[in-house]
């Protein structure tokens, strides 16, 4: 799998890509406040319109000042929080597909938001990874992320 994709069915995970996501998250959920608010600095700053589904940001108008931001990071720490629980529960498909369907059905009926923006900022995130990672996130692990992170984008449109 080259792209995140956010329809269809659900990939399935392998054992060595299960092993791939579980060896590389642990230093990313390490610094988890740091990077979930560079992800969401980087997501709402390249995408204005987003603002309006984070009213709570609104008055928040630069990158630096979204990265700093103790409501952008508190944030951020729910994103990355829920991630490290479907990391955590990787072999548990069924449990992984209830709490992102929860998950979507607030993000659906509660934020009314455009759930296009699931795949925007898990390629966001996708790219801090790479970043993270340099030259070892390439290949089998790579494709393990892009795998993990379409199966949350699917899931996340769920109640659309």
């Amino acid at each position: 799998m080259s792209a995140i994709v956010d329809s269809g069915s659900a990939p399935a995970l392998s054992g060595d890509e299960k092993a791939a996501i579980k060896s590389t998250w642990p230093s990313v959920f390490a610094k988890a406040e740091d990077v979930g608010a560079e992800m969401l600095s980087r997501f709402i700053s390249s995408n204005a319109d987003v603002k309006k589904y984070f009213p709570k940001f609104k008055d928040i108008s630069s990158q630096a000042e979204l990265k700093s931001s103790a409501k952008v990071r508190d944030h951020a720490k729910r994103i990355m929080a829920f991630i490290n629980d479907l990391v955590d529960n990787i072999d548990n498909a069924g449990a992984q597909t209830a709490k992102l369907h929860s998950l979507s059905a607030e993000h659906a009926e509660k934020f009314k938001v455009d759930p296009q923006y699931f795949k925007v900022i898990s390629n966001v995130l996708l790219d801090i990874l790479g970043e993270t990672f340099g030259a070892s996130f390439s290949g089998a692990t790579r494709s393990a992320w892009i795998k993990l992170l379409s199966i949350i984008c699917i899931g996340l449109r769920s109640a659309f």
